[in-house]
């Protein structure tokens, strides 16, 4: 299915930033989409198509999701833009506005933590992503292999929507 069509898009949403994740965004869609389908699997330039509004395409498609990815590495807190300022301190930046709806509509989000990254502190966030630093989180191992054991239902259950079953996915 086609996110920008207005299909329902993925039930799990890969949330990272460009500039530092996108390799390991690409590889875990990749594989995720091999394991459940890229219906299931929603990355923005995996999932919009040229000329669809980004805006409309990530909103509908986070609040479809059953569970958000968000891809954490050792810059995510402290990226700028181009007037200096931290980017998650712009309410219309998107990793922002993606964890927020994930958050605000009780969606689980994980957090991946990428090449020894680590969770940034709740009193160096947004208030509306403070919520971020209770989620139990995942490491990505140095040999670029990420274990998703049974234990995270969200994507179980999305194996179960596409017809296979789970038992744990190493990818």
């Amino acid at each position: 299915m086609d996110a920008s069509t207005g299909q329902a898009p993925g039930r799990i949403f890969i949330s990272y930033r460009r500039e530092e994740t996108a390799y390991p965004a690409g590889w875990l869609y990749d594989r995720l989409a091999d394991r459940f389908g890229a219906g299931q699997v929603f990355k923005d330039v995996d999932s919009i198509r040229l000329g669809d509004d980004f805006v409309e395409v990530i909103t509908r498609a986070v609040g479809s999701c059953d569970v958000l990815l968000a891809l954490i590495g050792d810059q995510w807190l402290t990226v700028s833009d181009e007037r200096g300022r931290r980017r998650l301190e712009d309410p219309d930046d998107f990793v922002r506005l993606e964890i927020e709806a994930a958050l605000t509509r009780q969606v689980r989000v994980i957090p991946i933590l990428i090449d020894g990254a680590r969770m940034p502190h709740a009193e160096d966030l947004p208030d509306s992503l403070a919520k971020l630093v209770r989620r139990l989180r995942l490491r990505q191992a140095r040999r670029r292999t990420l274990t998703l054991r049974s234990r995270v239902p969200p994507l179980r259950a999305a194996g179960d929507k596409t017809g296979q079953t789970w038992s744990g996915c190493r990818i």
